[in-house]
């Protein structure tokens, strides 16, 4: 009885699957296992069929994989409109993703993070709804597309091929046609605990497909693995951005303290998975090995860039954000200065650069590389001003995450005076108990001092370069506002590197990298 209430099916089929479970006498050896597995094929479908509207309303084609780059957004518009015209049909479906604790998605003009937002709650509601009210498992199953349209044409030649192209155009609600069919569609599908992946491939698939109003066939190539929640992921915080505002000594001076430890895998949100696989959440959780610190951190500081990164971790419900921001115009130089400016006029002195870490690897190298800040302004580089703006992000990512967002300003952990105040604040935060050891000194890491362009030398296009950046000015200090924070003097006088000359000094060594700073103190 305490079977058949956890996950909702009939007795029968309880008591049969207890049955699978306890050892018999009746055979051995291969015609033991063959035996169960055929049984474990039945109760699999068996527990399958009494729920199955239930568990087909669950399946959708596209809550399993984000279609691709956030580049493409209006090509990816015109392949996918069919997908995107389905997915919107849960606009007004908030009621659901409510009631199954789901965040609401996001209300934004840009289209990608409108969809995206709209694809992770469905899909997170669809799994928690499998894994917690039906106590079953979620799975993502790939299946070979040209080879169910050839199998489908052969089993039944009455229908043309071309029939059978638009059968699955209508029923899957993806884009195909004669002469451009996909290798593979996607769908997920949610299946009683006790099916494994040779039922979820075999007969689950089968029968799905038929639900969708297919004939029957014997079979079809496909792969499936099982999905987990976002959710199940083991974090306490991250370190989200901003990229070149001083992440990289955030990351260094926290990691310091010694109830926090960081973990190692930062790609872990860099693909685009709308639910991320079982088998990675638990190889994630598992690093640690049974000995868990205090607080598990992660740096990922371009995940702020990455719609799907952050739309991820907004399902994470104990997880704070720690998020690093500075001047824009001083953001944008560096990262100027890094990917695009030439660092002399030979391969010689970019490799040199390269080395140094004045230039990083995927930059551009002489001779293609800019000679002044001002080139950003061509109609060949006007694109930076937009394609490196963060505010519209940490915009959508505060709206997500709400009050688990702490700000912080650049200026607000360099100084030296000041520094071990601020990062034990942020250490108890994101949940520590412990303080700083007095020994530990607090330093700054990845600075680039003195000119790293010729922006301050040209008050004109400094001044030009500040109002192209407007938007994100005025962003910047409505997030500060907005976290209940004081908008700090220097960001609301837009004051820049250029204004302070202490930051243009060159008597001083860099440090690029994780290398500390040196000297008394570590202003940038």
């Amino acid at each position: 009885m305490f079977l058949q209430r956890a996950i909702g099916l009939p007795l029968g089929y309880c008591c049969s699957v207890l049955a699978l479970l306890i050892p018999t006498s009746s055979a051995d050896g291969e015609d033991k296992e063959a035996e169960m597995f055929v049984r474990k094929d039945d109760l699999c479908m068996k527990g399958y069929r009494s729920m199955e509207e239930v568990f087909f309303g669950l399946s959708t084609v596209s809550s399993s994989l984000w279609w691709g780059s956030q580049h493409d957004v209006q090509a990816k518009y015109q392949r996918h409109v069919i997908a995107i015209q389905y997915l919107k049909q849960y606009r007004g479906n908030i009621h659901m993703m409510k009631n199954n604790n789901v965040p609401e998605a996001i209300d934004s003009t840009d289209p990608e993070q409108e969809l995206t937002a709209y694809m992770f709650s469905h899909a997170e509601a669809n799994a928690k709804t499998c894994h917690l009210n039906l106590g079953s498992r979620y799975w993502d199953v790939r299946v070979d597309l040209h080879d169910l349209i050839y199998k489908y044409a052969a089993a039944y030649p009455e229908k043309p091929k071309a029939e059978w192209i638009d059968e699955f155009r209508r029923l899957f609600k993806i884009d195909v046609s004669m002469f451009d069919i996909p290798k593979e569609f996607r769908t997920s599908i949610c299946a009683p605990a006790i099916c494994d992946i040779e039922q979820v491939e075999g007969p689950v698939l089968l029968r799905h497909l038929e639900l969708h109003g297919l004939p029957p066939i014997s079979a079809a190539i496909v792969k499936a693995e099982e999905l987990a929640r976002w959710s199940q992921v083991d974090l306490d915080f991250i370190i989200g951005g901003v990229d070149r505002c001083g992440t990289t000594s955030l990351y260094m001076n926290m990691r310091k303290h010694p109830d926090i430890k960081f973990h190692n895998d930062t790609e872990f949100f860099s693909g685009h998975r709308v639910l991320p696989l079982r088998s990675k959440v638990e190889e994630f959780n598992g690093v640690w090995k049974g000995n868990r610190p205090r607080i598990i951190g992660l740096d990922i500081p371009a995940c702020i860039s990455r719609v799907s990164c952050y739309n991820a971790l907004s399902y994470i419900e104990k997880l704070r954000v720690l998020m690093i921001i500075c001047d824009p115009v001083d953001r944008f130089e560096k990262k100027f200065f890094n990917e695009v400016y030439c660092h002399g006029n030979d391969v010689a002195s970019n490799q040199k650069a390269l080395k140094s870490g004045d230039l990083i690897i995927s930059g551009r190298f002489w001779p293609d590389c800019a000679t002044s800040i001002g080139d950003a302004l061509s109609a060949r580089d006007s694109y930076l001003f937009e394609e490196w703006q963060v505010a519209k992000y940490i915009l959508d990512f505060a709206q997500l995450v709400g009050s688990r967002l702490m700000l912080v300003h650049q200026d607000e952990i360099v100084e030296e005076r000041t520094s071990r105040y601020r990062y034990g604040l942020l250490a108890r935060l994101v949940g520590a108990k412990r303080h700083f050891s007095k020994r530990v000194k607090m330093g700054r890491y990845n600075s680039r001092r003195g000119h790293r362009t010729d922006l301050c030398q040209n008050r004109t296009l400094l001044n030009t370069i500040k109002q192209r950046l407007g938007f994100e000015y005025r962003k910047m200090a409505e997030l500060v506002k907005r976290a209940g924070q004081n908008v700090p003097p220097a960001l609301m006088e837009r004051q820049t590197r250029c204004d302070r000359p202490e930051k243009l000094r060159t008597d001083r060594v860099n440090c690029n990298g994780f290398r500390r700073c040196k000297g008394r103190r570590f202003t940038d």
